[in-house]
């Protein structure tokens, strides 16, 4: 039986620089093909992919909460 992949997995791929090797070996594989496969199977993705996914959506909500540090002013027509 393999054990679980997908809660333990998906914090530290989001939000951690540990690598998918440190984190399948945390979460009791000892195969990192068995993980990826096993990840694939459970989220439709491989945990790298999962990892870019959620960086970027994590990216564009501190983007969307950081205000402007400047707003152009509108052009004026010639």
């Amino acid at each position: 039986i393999l054990p679980p992949v997908t809660s333990p997995a998906c914090h530290p791929l989001a939000e951690s620089d540990r690598t998918v090797t440190e984190i399948a070996f945390a979460c009791g594989y000892d195969n990192l093909s068995n993980f990826n496969r096993r990840f694939l199977e459970l989220r439709g993705e491989t945990p790298t992919a999962f990892r870019a996914r959620m960086q970027r959506l994590i990216l564009a909500e501190a983007c969307a909460e950081v205000p402007p540090r400047f707003v152009t002013p509108p052009r004026r027509p010639l």
